[in-house]
């Protein structure tokens, strides 16, 4: 099998990598640096800011935690291979996984996101193929 070759052109008929966990409240850590890049309207909408006492209790422990997190939320697809489910992706992404998507604060992103999976390195190929079999799974399904 060949390998997929896939640029960041490619991720706007994508974004499987904004797809989170069902379980977590947050997609993606977000530095103080990072909010100050992002529109402030964002980040008093889809940022939960971790307060002051949270940070000491953990730097207590001997963990790091990030200033800031953004949201997941809920969306049904609107369109494409998985239209009419619901998946938890990032208060960011906008539009319908593997169909046509974009990400409103891009050129803003945080840095995490910048560096947590590069578009056509081996997490972003796994994640398309995993999501692209589950996808025509479900298309199987409802015929």
């Amino acid at each position: 099998m060949a390998r997929e070759k896939v640029t960041g052109a490619d991720c706007v008929s994508c974004g499987v990598c904004c797809l989170g966990p069902s379980s977590q409240r947050a997609f993606c850590d977000v530095s103080e640096e990072d909010a100050k890049r992002l529109p402030r309207r964002f980040v008093r909408l889809h940022v939960l800011q971790f307060s002051a006492f949270d940070q000491a209790a953990a730097a207590i422990e001997g963990r790091v935690m990030p200033w800031g997190a953004i949201k997941q939320r809920w969306q049904e697809q609107p369109a494409g291979p998985l239209k009419g489910y619901e998946l938890k992706m990032c208060a960011a992404l906008e539009g319908s996984i593997l169909n046509k998507v974009r990400c409103s604060v891009y050129d803003s992103r945080p840095t995490t996101c910048r560096e947590a999976v590069v578009p056509g390195d081996r997490t972003c190929l796994r994640l398309r193929q995993d999501y692209k079999q589950a996808a025509a799974g479900v298309s199987r399904d409802r015929a």
